[in-house]
C-alpha cells in the first residue's frame, strides 16, 4: 500500500523509463508531462508527451478492505483505494523525417519490454525528481506491482479523447493503462494483541498440519525418489499426503519433519503437495518433478506410413512413463569436437495420433483387433495402408490381452496402440523389442557427430548432468 505520492511516482517513473531509452537512441528528445493542448506553445522540437488523462477504480481489488470501521465507527484497518491509471502517450517531431513514428517505436518498445515497474526504477525516479517533490513516496514497497499494458483504443474513442483538447490537431499517440496503485489513508486504529498461547482444552481442535518447506524443490524422477517435508504438527497418527491429487503415506521423522516417497502416477511438471489429517488440510507447497531418460536410446531409419517418405527415428524411453500421447520434445546438443562449436536442435514431431471414437479398455474377447478399430485406423487422414494382413495383440504372462497392442502390417512395420481414457494412442516405427513407454521422434537433418539427448515435457526437462556429475545420454549420428 502507498501514500498520496503514489500516482505522481508512477508518472515520474514511466517518464524516466522512456527518457533513458530516448537519450541513447534519439539524443535531444525529451519526455514531458504536459496537457496536450499546451504543446502548441510550449512544445520542444522533438519528444514524447506523457499525460495522465483518467483515473478509475480497480474492479478486482476495490472492495477487499471493506468494512474498514468497527461497530463504534472507529477505524479497524487502514482504508485502501485501488486505482487504475490511464495515460495518453503522444509523439511529436518532424513528420517528413518520420520522427513521431521513430519515437513511438522506442517508447512502445521500452514499455512492452519493461511492463512492471521495479523497485530500483521507482527509487531512481524518486531521487531524480526536481526539488525532492517525491521525497517520502513509498510506492517501491507496495505489495502489488504496478503493471503497464497498451489499449486497443478504437478510432472513435480516440477522436472523442482528442476532442477534449480542442483545438489541438491530432498527433500520433497510444493509450496505456497502469494497474494497480493502492492508496491508503494515514489513520490510526486499534490492533488486537498477539496470541500468547492456546488453552490446552483447545489444542486438539487446532492440530492442523502445516508445511513450511519441501526439500528438494527440484526433484529428478527415480524409483526411490523421496521428498522431505518440514512444518508443524506432523507427528501423530492419521497423517496422509496428497501430491497433485495422488494419495501417499508419509514416513514420520519428527514432529517437524516427514519423509514422503514419490507416489506412482505423477507426470513431470509442477506438483502441489499438502498434508491432511482428519479432513483438515495444510496449505499446499510446490516442487518440480523432472523426467529422466532410461538407458538404451536408439537411432534408426524408418518409413513414415502416412507419406511413405524415409524418416530418421530417435527412440527414447522417458521416466516416469509418458502419458499417451505426450506433448513433449527431444533436445539434442552436439558435443564440441575440435574447432566445431556446440549446436542445438529439437524435435517435437512424435509419430503418433489418437483414435477418439473408440472406448477403452478393449473387451477381453476382442482378439484379433476388432474390425471397427481397423476401419478407424485406416480412415485417419493421410494414412494409406492397403495390405494389412496380420493383426496381433500382446498378452501378459497369464495369456490375457494387456492395454498395449501392436498392429503389424504385411511388410513388418509395427504400430503400438495404447489406451488412454476414452481414446487410443497409435505410435509408428516401434518394433517388437521396444518397451512400453517408448517414444519415437522424427529427427531433422543433423550433421554427423555425437549428441547429448534430453527430453522436455510440461515445461521441464531431463537433466544435462546428473547429481553424480555424469552427463545426459548420448547418441552418435
Amino acid at each position: 500500500m502507498s501514500n498520496y505520492l503514489a500516482i505522481a511516482t508512477v508518472t515520474a517513473t514511466l517518464q524516466q523509463l522512456i527518457s533513458n531509452e530516448l537519450s541513447s537512441r534519439m539524443p535531444g528528445a525529451v519526455v514531458t508531462t504536459l496537457r496536450p493542448e499546451t504543446l502548441n506553445s510550449a512544445q520542444p522540437q522533438l519528444g514524447v508527451n506523457l499525460y495522465l488523462f483518467q483515473v478509475t477504480p480497480n474492479p478486482g481489488i476495490r472492495n477487499q478492505d471493506l468494512p474498514t470501521r468497527n461497530q463504534g465507527g472507529a477505524f479497524s484497518q487502514q482504508p485502501q483505494l485501488a486505482l487504475n491509471l490511464h495515460y495518453l502517450l503522444t509523439c511529436f517531431g518532424k513528420e517528413d523525417r518520420l520522427e513521431p513514428e521513430r519515437l513511438l517505436g522506442i517508447a512502445a518498445g521500452v514499455i512492452h519490454a519493461n511492463p512492471v515497474l521495479s523497485r530500483a526504477e521507482i527509487t531512481e525516479a524518486i531521487g531524480s525528481a526536481p526539488g525532492g517533490i517525491l521525497a517520502g513516496s513509498d510506492l517501491a514497497f507496495q505489495t502489488e506491482s504496478v503493471k503497464f499494458w497498451a489499449d486497443t483504443f478504437p478510432l472513435d474513442e480516440l477522436h472523442k479523447l482528442w476532442s477534449v483538447f480542442s483545438p489541438l490537431p491530432y498527433r500520433l499517440s497510444m493509450v496505456y493503462h497502469a494497474s494497480v496503485v493502492l492508496l491508503t489513508a494515514d489513520v490510526s486504529f486499534r490492533r488486537a494483541l498477539p496470541v500468547q498461547g492456546v488453552d490446552s482444552t483447545l489444542r486438539g481442535t487446532l492440530d492442523i498440519p502445516e508445511i513450511t518447506q519441501v526439500i528438494p524443490t527440484r526433484l529428478f524422477w527415480s524409483p526411490s525418489a523421496t521428498l522431505r517435508i518440514r512444518g508443524r504438527n506432523l507427528d501423530g497418527t492419521g497423517l496422509k499426503a496428497i501430491v497433485s491429487g495422488v494419495s501417499a503415506t508419509p514416513l514420520p521423522l519428527s514432529a517437524q519433519e516427514v519423509a514422503l516417497p514419490l507416489p506412482a502416477g505423477l507426470q513431470p511438471g509442477v506438483q502441489q503437495v499438502n498434508l491432511e489429517r482428519a479432513g483438515l488440510q495444510s496449505e499446499p507447497l510446490s516442487f518440480i518433478l523432472h523426467p529422466v531418460l532410461a538407458p538404451g536410446i536408439a537411432l534408426r531409419n524408418g518409413t513414415d506410413p502416412r507419406t511413405g517418405n524415409p524418416v530418421r527415428l530417435l527412440v527414447v524411453r522417458p521416466q516416469p512413463e509418458a502419458v499417451v500421447p505426450p506433448r513433449g520434445e527431444v533436445l539434442l546438443n552436439s558435443i564440441p569436437a575440435g574447432n566445431v562449436p556446440s549446436m542445438a536442435w529439437s524435435s517435437s514431431r512424435l509419430l503418433a495420433f489418437r483414435i477418439p471414437e473408440l472406448r477403452s479398455p478393449l473387451p477381453v474377447d476382442a482378439v484379433p483387433v476388432p474390425s471397427d478399430l481397423r476401419a478407424a485406423f485406416l480412415s485417419q487422414a493421410g494414412i494409406h495402408l492397403s495390405d494389412l494382413s496380420e493383426w496381433s495383440v500382446i498378452r501378459d504372462a497369464a495369456g490375457n490381452p494387456t492395454t498395449d497392442f501392436r498392429i503389424v502390417d504385411n511388410p513388418g512395420t509395427p504400430y503400438l496402440l495404447r489406451t488412454s481414457g476414452d481414446s487410443w494412442g497409435v505410435f509408428y516405427g516401434l518394433d517388437a523389442a521396444d518397451m512400453p513407454g517408448t517414444l519415437a521422434f522424427d529427427l531433422p537433418e543433423l550433421p554427423p557427430g555425437e549428441y547429448r539427448v534430453r527430453y522436455r515435457v510440461n515445461g521441464v526437462e531431463s537433466p544435462a548432468f546428473t547429481e553424480s556429475g555424469s552427463s545426459a545420454p548420448t547418441v552418435r549420428i
